[in-house]
């Protein structure tokens, strides 16, 4: 029904943003809900703020400290963030689009500039470039919002078909089902979003880390979308606040949730195929009928037609992103940023 995503080893990680069908949305303010300390980074393109990060969650792990690192949804090779959670402080990067801001500078978080160590001569010299790659790179990510807009207005005409097909005996029997696998009905609370899959650069990228800390793990095949109808009804009804959502990046419904209590991840996709996974048929739910199913297969088709369309688009904005890294390296003076990260560790880690 879908492709599948690239799967990418990460320990102890997710994503903060998602490129969706709604535009790109952040999820830091869940992520950093427990944090009491912010170290915000500044910069342009390629100054250093993902290797300073990097150097700081690698001095934590040498530490044997718990370290959870935020990928970049559009570059998930490159960080956005990196927690400390002992520590319940962050390293954070403030540049646009995902902003972020101190409530009480000084107080509660601090600024990092470095931006201070580029020379704007250099970079003056070459404005005209600087523009129009930042132009086309604009346009770019403008082009694949409006085709992953598109392709959530057409996953939308699949769940409204599969709704009619699915009659109250079906919904309550796949409910049962995935509510006993899950722990039972509990007064609902408002779970954290983690995300777990992005589309970015290198296309779909999904981040493996709860697959393999799970102790059970339970899979619903795809079915037009109706395996993340099933989810939204079970984190309804069953929400925990130890339970995190991964939103999937197109239409925003759950694609997975992760009990941290129980060990159990509820997961759409393909079957993993390990001795830990319980194989769910979300097809067994729904009775839609001939000419439904024609329609559904050809809403699934034009879907994926806008999915790959807005892949695209983000791949031509990788050239346009990468060659403006490479501009603001050449004017960067590193040696006044690596005295940054020594500065960040001896404050992090006194």
């Amino acid at each position: 029904m879908r492709n599948e995503p690239q799967r990418m080893h990460a320990v102890n990680g997710c994503f903060a943003c998602v490129n969706s069908g709604e535009g790109f949305i952040s999820y830091f303010d869940s992520l950093l809900r427990s944090c009491s300390y912010l170290y915000v980074i500044k910069g342009g393109p390629g100054t250093g703020k993902s290797g300073v990060m990097s150097y700081l969650a690698a001095e934590g792990e040498r530490r044997k400290e718990t370290v959870e690192r935020i990928f970049c949804s559009s570059d998930p090779h490159s960080l956005d963030g990196v927690i400390f959670v002992e520590r319940r402080i962050a390293v954070v990067d403030g540049t646009a689009p995902h902003t972020a801001e101190i409530k009480n500078p000084g107080v509660s978080g601090e600024y990092v500039d470095l931006g201070r160590f580029w020379s704007r001569e250099a970079l003056e010299e070459q404005k005209d470039e600087i523009l129009d790659l930042d132009r086309k790179k604009s346009d770019a990510y403008k082009t694949a919002f409006s085709f992953l807009a598109a392709a959530k207005k057409t996953g939308e005409c699949s769940l409204l078909a599969l709704e009619r097909s699915q009659n109250e005996k079906d919904r309550e029997r796949a409910f049962k089902k995935l509510e006993a696998f899950f722990g039972g009905r509990t007064r609902p609370e408002a779970p954290s979003f983690r995300p777990m899959s992005s589309i970015g650069m290198d296309g779909r990228v999904a981040l493996d880390c709860q697959i393999e800390e799970a102790e059970h793990i339970c899979t619903l095949t795809p079915f037009f979308g109706g395996e993340r109808l099933l989810l939204q009804r079970l984190s309804d009804a069953c929400g925990r606040s130890s339970d995190s959502i991964s939103p999937d990046p197109v239409s925003l419904l759950p694609d997975s949730i992760f009990s941290s209590e129980r060990r159990t991840l509820l997961r759409c996709g393909a079957p993993l195929k390990t001795e830990k996974e319980k194989i769910v048929r979300t097809a067994r739910f729904f009775s839609p009928s001939k000419e439904e199913r024609t329609l559904l297969r050809s809403y699934e088709k034009t879907r994926q037609t806008l999915i790959t369309a807005a892949e695209d688009a983000l791949k031509r904005a990788k050239s346009a992103h990468f060659a403006l890294e490479e501009i603001y390296k050449r004017a960067m003076d590193f040696t006044k940023v690596d005295l940054v990260k020594e500065e960040l560790s001896r404050k992090l880690f006194i």
